[in-house]
């Protein structure tokens, strides 16, 4: 049943804070060698999920972690992220 899975999901990951930001690091970096480009955007995130959040990135940081403090900055981000990704083709 839906309770019976979610409850081994819950013992299987969320069984503290580090195994959480561990297993998020292994699936960034994955994703990463796999050649995807990975954005993160840090809005009022605690200073924990700020490093996580920032070490999840691609490359350079300064082009792909962005830490917006208001929501005109948001905007700004994403304004930002759409120029970076204006030349992405989709291929088959």
């Amino acid at each position: 049943s839906y309770n019976n899975a979610m409850g081994q999901f819950r013992a299987t990951y969320l069984t503290s804070v580090a195994n959480m930001n561990t297993l998020l690091q292994t699936n960034c970096t994955a994703a990463r060698t796999a050649g995807i480009e990975i954005y993160g955007i840090a809005f009022a995130a605690p200073t924990g999920g700020q490093t996580q959040i920032k070490n999840c990135s691609s490359e350079p940081k300064d082009d792909y972690y962005f830490q917006p403090t208001s929501g005109d900055d948001i905007a700004a981000v994403f304004q930002q992220i759409a120029t970076q990704i204006q030349d992405l083709r989709l291929t088959q």
